[in-house]
């Protein structure tokens, strides 16, 4: 059921709230170093967030899985299950009614005991799914926490990736995550920058296919052992750096790197040639959030509303630590 090479983080949410009800809890994530090398052994900050998804489970006599999903408490996908055979009663949406009943059915076949009497699962955001923050990963982590699996094997057998943000749903603080021969190594560090204040996440107003992204990485990027190791040698420096104008070298040698691996000018010289601070991508290049410096958040807010991006949050603000 458990694959034994797996290491990681488990620390959960699990609330008994009545004989029938269980609530679990996972938080998002923003991944600040390493980008797509992560998935080639290079080591990432990742900072898990305040906001995720909830999932609430109340059990029920009808032998089906009624699942609701919703954000801000608002439903926008709703399906019936059979219990039994998993089969789909009915859905609001085909395809995510389809990927659910994989997962299940990766979960069914590892715990055969699992879900022998009827639910109604409800599951709810407090984040735009647009957003990138992880829907997927809170998503799985919630369910590999209900059904006592462990949520990277569920992770490799549906949606796949790195794992690195299945570390940040069940952890307490930021953390580095790394892929080595002997594992997956998630490891809580001790990242308070004094400076928090200087730093904000903008969402740049799309969403990016992070499968797409991927595909891009495997057949452009140019990289190899050494800048592996470099990126590993910035994400330490970042993590022990002690002022704000050091926080903001790294971060522009590490998006500098990468630009030059993966053959794309970064998002600074792009879209934001005369910003007076750092801007650096997070994640899948050209879409969902970045992170940017600033003197305050009124210098920030106003440079980037005048580009007409309204999503800005200051680190304290979504930044579990």
């Amino acid at each position: 059921m458990h694959n034994p090479n797996f290491r990681f983080i488990f620390t959960y949410y699990r609330q008994q709230m009545s004989e029938n009800t269980l609530v679990f809890k996972s938080s998002g994530k923003f991944l600040i170093t390493a980008e797509y090398l992560i998935l080639k052994g290079a080591k990432g900050l990742a900072l898990p967030l305040k906001r995720g998804q909830t999932l609430t489970l109340r059990s029920n006599d009808l032998d089906l899985i009624h699942w609701e999903s919703s954000v801000w408490g608002k439903t926008w996908f709703e399906c019936k299950l059979k219990v039994m055979d998993l089969s789909v009663i009915s859905t609001t949406d085909e395809e995510i009614s389809n990927s659910l009943v994989k997962i299940l059915r990766v979960v069914k076949d590892s715990n055969p005991e699992f879900l022998l009497k009827g639910v109604n699962a409800l599951i709810d955001a407090d984040f735009n799914l647009s957003w990138g923050l992880g829907s997927s990963s809170t998503l799985i982590n919630n369910i590999a926490m209900w059904t006592s699996i462990d949520p990277y094997y569920l992770l490799e057998k549906t949606f796949g990736g790195s794992g690195y943000d299945i570390a940040c749903a069940s952890a307490d603080g930021p953390l580095t995550y790394q892929l080595t021969e002997d594992g997956n190594i998630a490891m809580e560090v001790d990242f308070h920058p004094s400076f928090s204040n200087q730093i904000f996440f903008v969402y740049l107003g799309k969403k990016m296919n992070s499968r797409t992204g991927m595909s891009y990485f495997k057949e452009k990027a140019i990289y190899g052992e050494k800048e592996i190791e470099k990126v590993n040698s910035l994400t330490e420096d970042i993590i022990f750096c002690d002022t704000l104008k050091e926080f903001e070298t790294l971060l522009n040698e590490h998006e500098t790197l990468l630009s030059s691996i993966l053959q794309i000018p970064t998002i600074k010289s792009s879209s934001f040639p005369d910003y007076p601070h750092t801007i650096k991508s997070m994640g899948a290049w050209g879409g969902d959030f970045v992170l940017v410096t600033g003197e305050n958040q009124q210098q920030v807010t106003e440079y980037f509303k005048g580009k007409g991006l309204n999503t800005i949050i200051a680190y304290k603000d979504i930044v579990l630590s």
